[in-house]
């Protein structure tokens, strides 16, 4: 009980349906898991501060999440919280690209006043997302700390109703119903050190907050794990499921209880094993709990839209989905028969053997099928425990395990030379026996029970390895200041080793273990170089290796500059400015500067006196670019390290508008391209007749990276950019719409008409948070962004043209807010154009502007237009903000929005429209002619 008392889961990637068939009698699995994503409805409860962490800190990679998923569900770009790094879903070896985990989820279940309620993080198959975090930023705990033990903790509930975020479930043909519980999550991943480097500890503390007892509550984990390279095609279709215990190889003494899934044959190339194949294994076990489990059910499926291909085992006599099948649990009462039933089923690849004998109906018919999945599949499966009861206020511990095992396949022809896709082999007790007799193993079961072990014991033989991220400062004259994590609850302190010699030999420094953030080393000789090592010390004050060297740090160096930041002119100047450091003997700044960012390519630009705190770097070269940082100099010429770095661009203006176009020319109807009847391109052309102005034309090509010369948008004091995104999937990528910040805050003068396109138009969500993107854009990006454009989340609206339920999504006109704009009505004849036909061969009837959407402003002085409904006022869309401006009078820049593309309107108003912003940008009809 010792540790019990210590302790107290956008745009995503979509994966869509495949099409299924029956060809030959074998069965096509299907990915149909959607992407975590939310409603376009304005809620009252607030958006859910949804937060995701990568342990990294060890052999492997592994997403928690505070929304009761595991993993990233196949998005590749979906970013740490806390870092920003690209995430990983469960990678092993860590950097290898090579997955054994799509999504995982916690399934919780239980009676509550008579009703069979279920919660999930997802449900895997229709994308019912019902564990949310709070919108409450009070109420949100999210940290990742430790050093040797890293940490992660996280807190969510299963309170939210609001239907703008959690789906009703149509298999119940009701809105969600929650138990009511919070959770407090806590993970623990460890530095190598004796073995302990390969799994992780996942601790979940639910409590009942609600006012009804939880009777019979059995709480699960989901896993559907498409093990395989992330380069290999289609690597979710071989994987098999199974249970390590005693059943598993008959007369074989395996023992450990984890559920797990493997890729069929390790995905051998030209026969031999390659850094590309997924030769390992993954697991999970439940290895503590707060209350007795008295069952535990294992239960695996291939999930399918054709419904005689949908199936798992089932103990007689069974029972069927809401679809008719016998593989993916529907509605309520499906989940809790899943999560409650008691059995463990055997493996998958025994599919096509008969086992009525021992009670399980037959297998699937035709064989084929049967064979089809027994020779890998698209397989998940749900872990259970069970069964417990929690009265209001009570609280229920479980702690669990994930981990890899190396080497499970050992042999690259254990599978083509037992199995392979010989019908008869499936059954075959004995080739099959002989098959799994192939597969090792002992490596996931020694790393289950280490961590089982541990916990057991309270982690009282723990030994942790050396803290990462440790850094430096220079003080003072004869004082280093060094900064650590913060303790993780498996860590007592660290400490800390000191050398002259960065080989020579290392003394330790302080007395007891630290357990603050800071800790001053000091007295030391000024203008000596140091070296540091450290180690980490556990719960039961083991001391660890030693590792992470730093160094030299010198003490009586300055400290570096703060707050460096930059801005540009319209004249080519660049501007930087910086913080003082406040020390009295400084000689001077250093300013230094790269024309790509990264180590050791910054030289000396220039110094100035330390009177001066801005610097003015000259220029004429449209469109170069630069990364600066700034350093101090002291009388004794010491240099301290380097601030922070900025980067910036140059812009000299010239006198033409530039016209940039990210439109498709060519539409899809009934399956086939077809060319557009007028080009948006001649429609924005039109606009700007009475100006002189340049055209820069963004294929698709330049949407997945290519550059465009920064010159040949950094020249142009106007820019319109009409039907593009305002980020490119390389944050750093030259194209314009990635400069957009800078090229405002040199003055310039921006038109955007367009949408901004989510990953699926056909999505419905609201994007609060840099992580819906597919495009790969950092937080700090993606907070400029929204601080730059004034906006706080943008609400994408389900575009589906031969619906009904598109009338509450038809944008019919836009309304002005401002009196010199005019109302601008959508043509139907041009909107034609681009939507799909009916089955009927006719357009649907209603003007619908593809993928509008609206935005919640945050300066509402600023908007220029607002959505016009066909439905009015019943529509909640209507009257929400579709287009704005800002004016900096600072910097004589600003632009005007409209997040809808103006060629779909009444062209006379949207010419008036456009001249009009181009009067409010201060950009006159008589623009010069010629540069």
């Amino acid at each position: 009980m010792f540790f019990y008392e210590r302790l107290h889961k956008r745009w995503a990637a979509i994966l869509s349906a495949c099409l299924l068939s029956f060809s030959q009698a074998l069965a096509v699995p299907s990915k149909r898991d959607p992407s975590r994503s939310h409603s376009s409805a304005i809620s009252s409860s607030g958006v859910p501060i949804t937060k995701q962490g990568t342990h990294r800190n060890n052999t492997f990679g592994l997403t928690v999440t505070n929304y009761g998923l595991l993993g990233n569900q196949g998005n590749l770009y979906l970013r740490d919280s806390f870092d920003s790094l690209l995430t990983v879903s469960f990678e092993f070896p860590l950097n290898s690209k090579i997955e054994y985990l799509f999504q995982g989820a916690f399934w919780v279940g239980g009676i509550v006043a008579g009703d069979t309620l279920v919660s999930t993080g997802t449900d895997g198959w229709l994308g019912l997302y019902e564990i949310n975090p709070s919108s409450n930023p009070a109420e949100i705990t999210a940290k990742k700390i430790g050093g040797g033990a890293q940490e992660i903790i996280f807190n969510y509930t299963d309170t939210l109703t609001d239907p703008a975020f959690v789906d009703g479930d149509p298999d119940d043909a009701r809105l969600h119903r929650p138990l009511n519980f919070s959770f407090l999550q806590k993970s623990f991943v460890f530095r190598p050190a004796a073995g302990a480097d390969s799994f992780a500890i996942i601790y979940l503390q639910m409590q009942n907050i609600g006012t009804n007892a939880i009777e019979s509550l059995y709480f699960g984990l989901f896993m559907d794990a498409d093990v395989g390279h992330f380069n290999t095609s289609s690597y979710f279709v071989d994987d098999l499921a199974g249970f390590v215990d005693s059943s598993l190889i008959p007369g074989t003494p395996l023992q450990g209880d984890i559920a797990f899934v493997w890729d069929n044959d390790g995905d051998p190339s030209a026969g031999s094993f390659r850094s590309t194949s997924a030769t390992a294994v993954t697991g999970v076990k439940l290895i503590g709990s707060s209350q007795p489990v008295t069952k535990k059910s294992f239960n695996w499926w291939t999930p399918n839209g054709t419904v005689a291909l949908d199936w798992g085992p089932q103990k007689a006599p069974g029972r069927l989905n809401q679809s008719g099948g016998r593989g993916q649990p529907e509605g309520d009462a499906m989940k809790y028969y899943y999560l409650s039933n008691g059995e463990i089923d055997y493996p998958q690849v025994r599919s096509v053997i008969n086992q009525s004998s021992e009670g399980w109906l037959p297998p699937l018919s035709p064989q084929s099928a049967a064979i089809d999945i027994a020779n890998g599949f698209d397989a998940r499966y749900l872990f259970s425990y069970g069964s417990f009861d929690l009265p209001p206020g009570d609280t229920l511990v479980l702690v669990f395990a994930a981990a890899p095992g190396i080497n499970l396949h050992i042999s690259p022809a254990n599978f083509a030379n037992n199995l392979g896709f010989t019908s008869s082999n499936y059954l075959d007790s004995a080739r099959i026996n002989q098959y799994l007799r192939g597969l090792r193993f002992g490596s996931l079961i020694h790393n289950v029970l280490l961590a089982e072990s541990l916990w057991n014991t309270g982690f009282q033989n723990l030994v942790l390895g050396p803290p990462v991220n440790v850094r430096f400062t220079e003080f003072d004259s004869s004082t280093l200041r060094l900064f650590f994590p913060q303790l993780s609850d498996l860590e007592n302190g660290f400490n800390i080793y000191r050398s002259t010699d960065s080989n020579g030999t290392y003394v330790i420094v302080n007395a007891t273990p630290v357990i603050d953030t800071i800790y001053d080393d000091s007295p030391l000789v000024e203008n000596q170089n140091y070296w540091y090592k450290f180690s980490t010390v556990s719960i039961s004050d083991i001391d660890g290796p030693l590792g992470g060297r730093i160094g030299p740090a010198i003490p009586g160096r300055p400290r570096a500059p703060t707050n460096l930041t930059d801005w540009s002119d319209k004249f080519g100047n660049i501007y930087l400015s910086w913080k003082h450091p406040l020390e009295g003997d400084l000689l001077r700044f250093r300013i230094y500067s790269a024309p790509i960012p990264g180590p050791f390519v910054f030289s000396l630009l220039d110094s100035v006196n330390t009177s001066d705190t801005v610097y003015v770097d000259p220029g004429f070269i449209a469109g170069q670019r630069f990364w600066y940082l700034v350093t101090a100099v002291d009388t004794f010429g010491l240099e301290s390290s380097f601030s922070d770095t900025v980067r910036a661009m140059r812009f000299v203006f010239g006198n033409k508008a530039l016209l940039v176009d990210r439109t498709s020319y060519i539409i899809m109807r009934f399956g086939s391209e077809v060319a557009a009847r007028d080009s948006l391109l001649r429609f924005h052309s039109r606009l700007l007749r009475r100006f002189d102005f340049d055209m820069l034309n963004l294929s698709e090509d330049y949407y997945f990276g290519l550059n465009v010369d920064p010159a040949f948008v950094s020249r142009n004091p106007v820019i319109v950019a009409h039907s593009s995104e305002l980020v490119t999937p390389i944050a750093d990528n030259p194209s314009f719409l990635s400069l957009f910040v800078d090229y405002l805050k040199a003055g310039g003068k921006l038109i955007i008409d367009g949408h901004w396109a989510p990953v699926n138009v056909n999505s419905s969500f609201s994007l609060c948070d840099y992580s819906s993107f597919l495009l790969g854009i950092t937080q700090p990006i993606w907070d400029t962004t929204r601080n730059v454009f004034g906006f706080d989340c943008l609400f994408f609206s389900p575009v589906y043209p031969i619906d009904s339920s598109l009338l509450a999504n038809s944008f019919l006109f836009a309304a002005p807010n401002q009196p010199p704009y005019p109302v601008m009505f959508a043509e139907s004849l041009k909107v034609n154009l681009f939507v799909r036909s009916i089955p009927s061969d006719r357009h649907y009837q209603y003007p619908t502007v593809p993928n509008i959407n609206y935005l919640t402003n945050r300066y509402p002085l600023e908007d220029l237009y607002t959505f016009g409904s066909i439905l009015g006022g019943s529509d909640p869309k209507h009257g929400q903000t579709v287009a704005k401006k800002h004016l900096d009078p600072a910097t004589g820049g600003g632009f005007v929005w409209f997040n809808f593309p103006l060629y779909y309107m009444n062209e006379d108003s949207s010419k008036k429209a456009f001249r009009q912003a181009l009067t409010d940008l201060g950009v006159q009809e008589n623009f010069p002619k010629g540069i």
